[in-house]
């Protein structure tokens, strides 16, 4: 893990499957800094080139597009969460320990809720697997321990975590994750038509170019 600056707020909770009413969950004003696996700050953020492609696996576009977290919201064990603006595998809300990740969710069973759900965490073995989902779409997720280069604009990266999530004939996702730093490569394939015996295409491809951090 790269080293945490001095000045953040150290995350130790684990709000693993902690539940919520709608109406105690408040979005709020707020600068604090935050260590963990994903280094959390209202002036960071992360720049990907996208390459998006069509339903056959076919390049549309490349563009660029940048990743933040502005939007804060606090639920009632004072945990803060952070809402981001692009999608790169990673919860759209979520709150970041020094060993995992959480997404913030709305409840499917409950009306007007939100539970905490562990979607990525670091593993002392070379690989784990653990049940997940896409939505109400059940998948399996797989933590992976890397040690082959990826390059980037940044320069390489070694030592990181593949996160990969898949539900059969529906959709792979996988995530390349340097740990106190962030999403390095991001990929989402997708069947075309759902369903076998149906072939599965690449969707999106987002690689990290830039990284800006507030200290």
């Amino acid at each position: 893990m790269i080293p945490p600056n001095e000045d953040c707020i150290n995350q130790t909770t684990n709000p693993v499957d902690n539940s919520y009413f709608e109406g105690d969950v408040k979005t709020i004003n707020y600068s604090g800094n935050h260590c963990g696996l994903l280094p959390l700050n209202s002036g960071n953020y992360w720049i990907y080139e996208d390459s998006i492609f069509d339903n056959s696996g076919n390049l549309k576009t490349v563009q660029l597009d940048t990743l933040s977290y502005t939007k804060t919201i606090r639920t009632p064990d004072n945990l803060i969460w952070w809402e981001g603006n692009k999608n790169v595998g990673l919860p759209n809300q979520v709150y970041s320990s020094n060993t995992a990740i959480y997404g913030l969710q709305r409840g499917f069973f409950i009306a007007d809720s939100f539970y905490s759900k562990k979607e990525f965490y670091e593993v002392e073995k070379d690989s784990a697997s653990y049940y997940s989902a896409f939505g109400d779409i059940f998948a399996v997720g797989k933590v992976v321990r890397k040690s082959e280069l990826i390059q980037t604009n940044l320069g390489a990266f070694t030592n990181y975590i593949l996160f990969e999530k898949y539900a059969p004939g529906y959709r792979r996702d996988r995530v390349y994750f340097a740990p106190g730093f962030g999403v390095i490569k991001y990929t989402s394939e997708y069947y075309n038509p759902p369903g076998p015996p149906s072939k599965m295409f690449l969707q999106i491809k987002s690689t990290l170019v830039g990284f800006h951090s507030q200290n």
